[in-house]
């Protein structure tokens, strides 16, 4: 071999041992195949964004759960005892003009609020009063009542105001699994763009590792007719040159796959321990190729699709419409309040004779055997309804002065306007992302289709040259450049349909409908 030959051999040797060392501390674990599907459901585990929005979502469940304990009815209850001294000036009450008296009190109360804003309590009272007062008939007194009172507002705005926080939390809980939604698009989307550039980075290595086959292969057809003399060792330096670029640029495709795999195992690493952690030391590998995929659906049925189903279209429709609700109550707490007021019930009068007893001696006449009793007489009384009373008032509230309810109110408008207006701002960016991503795919397919019809032709070139080199009518430099432009060729074609898997992604994100397209259940 002439010096010119050793100094050629020497970089191809050096630039093999890199691309050996590249994957020589990966090559002992076995890989780990990966669908599109299995890296997507990795990615949602993995995600700490989703874990956030599940967060989110459950927060805001909370938060409903815990405005519709307002409707909720209360359970109250009391007790207590008073004992006191009394003053009279009049002499036929007690001679005295002082005496005691002890009350023992309990009292029990259901009490809640309906949707239309409806108030009710129902309550019961009772008292038990023993007295020293020299003309008093019963002793001890039981007086017990059970009343029913309800609170209607008559303006049909504080009706709804009554269940305006119930109905804003609500949609608020819509609007975050809304949020979370859309959120899941955007990791799948992520997890697409990774997963389709290391599936086209393994085929460039592919092609890398064949054109370096194709290079040597030449390499000893080219040796072969200098052994011959049929040609000058100068095309032998030329394919040894050529061995020698593209171990180079399988050096770097090697490398551009490992870039591949990072970006991708950042989207669906666990720690382990975790479920669906990842073993560091595996290499990654996509088992499915990019393809293109025609979109039969027009640019105008996209676009509606989107501005229906597009999740972050639909967050910003319901922080819409939830603002509108807290809007219009705050306009309702700055205007009068009118509410008719209904109670009902019956009470009830019963205790023990006190003729004859010491300490009441004023008392000549027995009292009425109605009103004779013990305390179960008393709630019997009560329930035969023998003393029913029903009162109807109804109750105005003018607020003085509302400046600060006014003001709340306004700043509420200013900020449904505010939130109009990002809707409008979503639904513009939904419609151009469709346009933009709809316009992507369409080039991604017209250029797989050039690459395509380049790559055929590439490979017709490559027969010719070989015929011709065969037959001494070209040289080894003219394959070599040949097999260039058919690597050349194969990579633009891999290009393509990555691009092309990539835009469709995007096109079914922008409709909303990349999780069902990757057959993610999303609940």
């Amino acid at each position: 071999m002439s010096v010119g030959l050793r100094n050629v051999a020497l970089p191809v040797a050096l630039v093999a041992g890199a691309s050996l060392a590249l994957f020589a501390t990966r090559a002992d674990a076995e890989p780990l195949q990966l669908t599109l599907l299995d890296a997507a459901q990795r990615a949602l585990t993995a995600s700490t964004d989703i874990r956030v929005a599940r967060i989110e979502v459950k927060d805001a469940t909370l938060t409903t759960s815990a405005e519709l304990a307002a409707f909720y009815p209360t359970l109250g209850a009391s007790g207590g005892v008073r004992t006191e001294k009394i003053a009279t000036p009049l002499p036929y009450v007690d001679p005295r003009g002082v005496y005691s008296m002890t009350t023992a009190r309990y009292a029990a109360g259901l009490s809640g609020l309906l949707p239309i804003g409806l108030r009710y309590e129902l309550g019961l009272d009772s008292q038990i009063v023993w007295t020293g007062q020299n003309a008093t008939s019963l002793s001890p007194q039981h007086i017990n009542s059970l009343s029913l009172t309800l609170t209607q507002p008559l303006l049909r705005d504080n009706w709804s105001n009554s269940q305006s926080k119930l109905v804003a939390a609500r949609v608020d809980s819509k609007q975050s699994l809304a949020r979370a939604r859309a959120k899941v698009s955007d990791v799948l989307l992520e997890v697409a763009r990774a997963y389709w550039s290391l599936a086209a980075a393994q085929q460039h290595r592919e092609i890398a590792v064949r054109s370096v086959s194709l290079a040597r292969s030449q390499y000893r057809a080219t040796s072969i007719k200098v052994r011959l003399g049929k040609i000058g060792r100068s095309e032998l330096i030329e394919a040894q040159a050529a061995i020698a670029a593209r171990i180079k640029e399988r050096v770097k495709s090697e490398q551009a796959l490992v870039d591949a795999e990072r970006k991708l195992l950042t989207l669906i690493y666990c720690q382990r321990g975790q479920r669906g952690s990842l073993d560091l030391t595996r290499r990654l590998l996509a088992s499915e190729r990019p393809k293109t995929r025609s979109e039969s659906r027009s640019l105008s049925e996209l676009i509606s699709l989107a501005l229906r189903d597009h999740a972050e279209l639909r967050a910003a429709r319901l922080a819409v419409r939830s603002q509108r609700v807290r809007a219009d109550a705050a306009s309702v707490a700055s205007r009068p309040k009118i509410d008719l007021v209904l109670k009902g019930g019956a009470t009830s009068l019963a205790g023990i004779d006190t003729l004859g007893q010491p300490g009441h001696d004023r008392v000549q006449t027995p009292a009425n055997p109605q009103v004779i009793g013990g305390h179960g007489a008393a709630w019997g009384q009560v329930f035969s309804f023998k003393q029913p009373f029903v009162e109807l008032a109804l109750r105005v509230e003018l607020p003085l002065s509302s400046a600060a309810r006014e003001s709340e109110a306004r700043r509420a408008a200013l900020r449904l306007r505010r939130t109009l207006f990002e809707r409008d701002g979503v639904a513009a960016r939904v419609a151009i992302g469709v346009r933009s991503a709809f316009l992507k795919l369409y080039k991604a397919q017209l250029a797989g289709q050039a690459a395509q019809s380049g790559m055929e032709l590439a490979r017709q070139n490559l027969g010719a040259a070989r015929k011709k080199f065969r037959v001494g009518v070209s040289t080894a430099y003219d394959v070599l450049r040949v097999q260039m432009q058919l690597a050349e060729a194969e990579r633009d074609l891999v290009n393509a349909h990555r691009d092309a898997a990539i835009a469709r992604a995007e096109l079914e994100r922008s409709i909303g409908a990349l999780p069902s397209f990757l057959g993610v259940q999303v609940r």
